[in-house]
């Protein structure tokens, strides 16, 4: 996130994978003074316990990593054992609108 922002053309949009990034990428945009959602938005994909956290609550993309951990796990060993191609892995999710589009 720091070395984003000190680009030319900073983001006016970042999108994080997990809540840990979203944690280290809101300390950044706070001690840079950026206000979200005004000058920059956030999203982020996360199981919603800290998205609610954040002021102003994050939006992001509700999944359950465990679950995901799981599908993979189980089509490895499959792919393994039964020398199968890889398949695509559909997870189920939904999106929560928080303040910060």
């Amino acid at each position: 996130m720091e070395t984003a922002l000190q680009q030319k053309e900073k983001p006016d949009h970042i999108f994080c994978m997990s809540d840990e990034l979203l944690i280290g990428a809101i300390r950044v945009l706070n001690k840079s003074g950026l206000k979200i959602p005004e000058e920059i938005s956030v999203l982020a994909i996360s199981n919603g316990f800290i998205p609610g956290m954040i002021n102003p609550e994050i939006t992001y993309i509700e999944t359950s990593g465990a679950e995901l951990g799981r599908l993979a796990i189980s089509r490895m060993l499959e792919n393994l054992h039964e020398k199968t191609p890889p398949k695509s892995i559909l997870l189920p999710s939904r999106f929560v609108n928080g303040k910060s589009l």
